[in-house]
């Protein structure tokens, strides 16, 4: 269960790189890094050409705590209540 371990979260300046990491303190079962969104010349399904705000996120994680499986659907949500953040309201 993820909630119950340690999660750290790092928001990194616009425009600054992300770097992926594989090394964290003891006892973090993952780290996820947050870029700053930014205008990005994107391709949609039929292949024409737009400009859409990208952000890019990174999800490190001990797989010897969490299940990458896991790891994987936590990132789609995280991509599904970003992109349509209504979805939070109560």
């Amino acid at each position: 269960m993820l909630c119950a371990l340690c999660f750290v979260v790092l928001i990194i300046k616009r425009g600054e790189p992300i770097i992926a990491s594989s090394v964290g303190n003891a006892g973090t079962a993952a780290i996820l890094a947050v870029g700053g969104s930014k205008p990005t010349v994107t391709v949609d399904d039929n292949g024409r050409f737009g400009v859409q705000k990208v952000m890019k996120c990174n999800l490190t994680c001990d797989h010897r705590i969490v299940y990458g499986a896991g790891a994987a659907e936590f990132m789609l949500e995280l991509k599904s209540v970003i992109e349509n953040p209504e979805q939070l309201t109560f």
